[in-house]
């Protein structure tokens, strides 16, 4: 009797380490000072933690707790489409202004007004360009009767752009250098307006 009492008692210890050595072993794996990154996902070990997103610890991957950012309500998770049509946009203007740096330099080494007018040109069509590049986007993104009132707007100031950039050549008469003036008044009203139109997209 005392024999089958010991190895009763034997079985009970053996099946209380079977069933001990798992949870200590996961305490010591991601509960341990050496893990500090890591954040029990169960509301049953603490508070919910808003840096948690995996279901379980072992879809989790312990990182440094200065990786994580806190996460944003759910009606502000993702980026309003505008917000990153603007920061689009203002890389693409960047670009422009590139564009037209290189295009001023190669004006200031020409030798012929030909070549002056013709990089004059170019640069006024860089501009436009880009409004084209800008105006697209406004119709992706702003509302029906936005891009109404934005239309009427831009009907105005095309009219108003194209009268000045015809006084400025009128200038010059029939000379060599009106359309460089013609040119250069359209990039210079151009650009102002894709910064304004830019602006929509905020």
């Amino acid at each position: 009797m005392k024999n089958r009492f010991a190895g009763i008692t034997a079985a009970v210890m053996a099946a209380a380490m079977m069933v001990t050595f798992p949870v200590q072993a996961f305490a010591g794996t991601y509960g341990s000072a050496k893990n500090v990154g890591y954040v029990q996902p169960c509301s049953a070990f603490g508070p919910a933690d808003p840096y948690v997103t995996a279901s379980s610890p072992a879809a989790y991957t312990p990182a440094a707790p200065s990786a994580f950012a806190p996460a944003a309500p759910a009606a502000q998770s993702a980026a309003p489409a505008r917000q990153g049509q603007y920061e689009a946009v203002k890389m693409e203007i960047s670009g422009t202004e590139e564009q037209t740096a290189a295009l001023n330099r190669r004006m200031q080494n020409a030798q012929t007004q030909t070549e002056l007018n013709q990089l004059a040109g170019q640069k006024y069509q860089v501009w436009d360009n880009e409004l084209n590049s800008v105006w697209k986007r406004l119709e992706g993104t702003l509302s029906k009767d936005a891009m109404e009132r934005l239309r009427a707007e831009e009907r105005t100031w095309i009219s108003r752009k194209e009268k000045a950039m015809q006084q400025e050549a009128a200038a010059y008469g029939s000379g060599s250098m009106a359309s460089m003036a013609y040119a250069e008044k359209g990039t210079e009203l151009t650009r102002a307006r894709v910064y304004v139109l830019a602006e929509y997209l905020r």
